[in-house]
């Protein structure tokens, strides 16, 4: 009777060190592993964090690498038992961010890998924190059953907690843990108000009440810069590591930081934050890893102290396989499918179904990367036939342009951590797509402040996009306050304002909206994007950092950025079109939205997202207009607003598909 057997070298290629590898071979970059244990262990031994360099070809197992260390530091905890070696707190940042936002970017990272849960249920944070408190002696026993009879007893009382009141105190100034952090960090231990102190962690927008549920102030730090809010969040959450309980940061797809060039001050921005990381924390090893190809030209960008810091504890190469590693790998690929295993075990050769002859004649051209063998070894393997044996046939060979669509739709519907924010997406992504679009608006070289996202020019234009997400109120109007000092230093250059659609200006807040009309009145564009239009730059720009890092494959083909960038010139979306159009000035004159008109599809989008379902009726005896012109707003808001009814009766609140996959 034959047996059925999945291809064991089809799903090879690992984009995330959380990924469970598909099979673990000792042998295959040793070296770099036992390097990289040895510098978990310098940042346990001393207070002082250092930093590790990786680099090897597209495909060498540089996330695998990452991954391998990951569990192999789960398992010296599991086997050390119970008051033993902790397990270091593992964080995953990939890079594709602008590097005007690197700090929140690598906030982003650090607030979801910290409430990532284990598999008790408990997430790093609680770990970090429970850990902190044992080591100030400040819980005795099991940790855990503390936890649990702290969080049964703040269902009744939401006051603080003696413990944790004392180790913010015993961590003192160094720690720079501001006390609305503290209230953040006692609620989520608690698992009280978790959707907003997440929100709140993240610096996601939240209403007034939801910040007075979570005892924080409204109005905190409403002036700093984001990225210097950013960075002392970051510092703050990692001041709580130890020797005992280090933290491992995993720096990947460092090429995408680059995406509109190759910017050296992408590059000296990335150098500057691991500078400043090393310098702020005593427990924290710094992973960084590289396409080999692009190392001379970091090297030279992020300077020399930088590039030092980075590579403090050591430099590692993957190199290819030689042909020991190679049988090695291909052997625990097959062993790691069970019914495989079974049978190979009555077998003399060890590659079997496979021959050494076959497997070895990759190496008539170059010594292979892992990726190459295992792509080499599945195509072998589907062309092997014997009655005891049947393949599962392979999915059906598709082209790269069937692949690449499939691939930008996967990532515009993938669910999002936290809120797909505006502003790091056009901030990433808008210089791309420029490029791709063969736009003339070309990146002004000029020095900007930094409350502007984009500083782009054409001939003798200029225009300066940027981003006014703050929460309505002194952060808003302060901005608003800040654009009009520009708009007087500079008044050659037009302004592009632009805000979240999902944030509309809420009728209430009379101060920002006065602010608002008064830079309108200026002239400045006031642009609520298309969010389908976000939401596919988005995909592009993820799509594109895959391919410069050499993480974009096709049946493990590596596929290159100027092959992803041609195919996007020809499939170019029509919602992208529109967002650049309403981004940047055009020939032809459009329709002008007059601030009245603003004002009530604003008060319509807010009603909606309180009662999500109203008639047409109530809208107008609520907002004082007639149903014409309530109806006429509605069906100018096609994206945010569902109409029912003919003659049209009820509004309701519309969802789109790539909201309600996130929901």
């Amino acid at each position: 009777m034959s047996v059925v057997i999945r291809n064991p070298f089809r799903g090879s290629v690992m984009s995330d060190p959380w990924e469970a590898p598909q099979a673990n071979v000792s042998i295959v970059h040793q070296t770099a592993f036992e390097s990289c244990c040895k510098a978990v262990e310098a940042v346990r031994l001393r207070p002082h964090s250092t930093g590790v360099l990786i680099h090897g070809e597209a495909g060498s197992g540089k996330t695998h690498l990452l991954a391998r260390l990951r569990a192999h530091n789960a398992r010296e905890a599991e086997a050390d038992g119970p008051g033993g070696l902790q397990e270091a707190i593992f964080i995953s940042v990939r890079l594709h961010t602008s590097p005007r936002m690197l700090w929140r970017h690598l906030r982003s990272c650090l607030v979801n890998d910290l409430l990532r849960p284990g598999s008790n249920g408990e997430t790093q944070l609680d770990r970090i924190l429970l850990h902190s408190l044992s080591s100030h002696g400040l819980v005795d026993g099991n940790g855990q059953a503390w936890l649990a009879d702290k969080r049964q007893q703040a269902r009744h009382d939401p006051g603080s907690v003696r413990e944790l009141d004392d180790l913010f105190f015993q961590l003192g100034p160094r720690a720079s843990i501001s006390f609305n952090l503290q209230i953040i960090l006692t609620h989520l231990l608690l698992d009280r108000h978790r959707g907003s102190a997440i929100a709140w962690l993240r610096a996601e927008n939240l209403s007034d009440q939801a910040l007075q549920r979570l005892g924080v102030t409204a109005d905190y730090d409403e002036d700093d810069e984001p990225e210097e809010k950013a960075r002392q969040t970051v510092i703050a959450l990692s001041s709580l590591s130890g020797p005992t309980l280090p933290i491992i940061y995993c720096f990947d797809q460092i090429e995408a930081l680059a995406l509109d060039s190759n910017n050296e001050d992408s590059l000296r921005a990335f150098g500057r934050m691991i500078s400043t990381l090393q310098a702020s924390t005593n427990h924290t090893l710094l992973i960084s890893s590289i396409q080999s190809s692009f190392l001379t030209g970091f090297e030279a960008a992020v300077g020399t102290a930088d590039y030092d810091r980075i590579r403090e504890q050591s430099v590692l190469t993957l190199n290819p396989l030689i042909r020991n590693e190679a049988e090695q790998l291909v052997i625990e690929r097959m062993n790691a499918v069970p019914e495989l295993r079974e049978l190979k075990s009555a077998q003399a050769n060890p590659l079997w179904p496979l021959s050494r002859e076959k497997v070895e004649s990759i190496y008539s051209l170059s010594s292979p990367t892992p990726r190459q063998l295992i792509a080499h070894c599945a195509n072998l393997f589907e062309a092997y036939l014997n009655d005891s044996l049947v393949v599962i046939p392979p999915p059906p060979k598709v082209t790269i342009e069937e692949f690449l669509s499939a691939a930008l739709e996967e990532r515009r519907l993938e669910p999002v951590d936290g809120e797909r924010k505006v502003e790091e997406v056009l901030a990433h992504g808008l210089l791309p797509l420029l490029q791709i679009m063969g736009s003339e608006w070309k990146q002004s070289q000029q020095q900007v402040s930094g409350d502007i996202l984009a500083l782009l020019e054409k001939g003798q234009r200029r225009v300066a996009i940027i981003c006014c997400d703050n929460r309505p109120g002194p952060g808003l109007v302060n901005k608003f306050k800040r654009i009009e000092q520009l708009e007087r230093s500079d008044a050659s250059t037009e302004f592009a304002l632009v805000r979240d659609p999902r944030q509309p200006l809420s009728p209430m807040a009379r101060r920002s909206r006065e602010r608002r009309q008064q830079l309108i009145d200026k002239g400045m564009k006031w642009i609520e994007p298309n969010y389908e239009g976000i939401a596919t730059l988005d995909a592009l720009r993820r799509l594109l950092s895959d391919a410069s890092s050499g993480d974009l494959n096709l049946q493990s083909e590596t596929i290159q950025p100027q092959t992803v960038n041609q195919w996007l010139a020809k499939q170019l979306s029509p919602e992208l079109r529109d967002l650049i159009e309403a981004l940047l000035p055009t020939d032809s004159s459009g329709t002008t939205v007059s601030s009245d008109q603003q004002s009530l599809r604003e008060s319509i989008t807010e009603l909606l997202q309180h009662h999500y379902l109203i008639s047409i009726i109530d809208i107008a005896a609520r907002l004082d207009r007639s149903e014409s012109e309530i109806i006429e707003s509605a069906y100018r808001l096609t994206e945010r607003v569902g109409v029912l009814g003919d003659p049209p009766a009820v509004l309701f609140h519309l969802v789109s598909d790539e909201q309600l996959i996130h929901s």
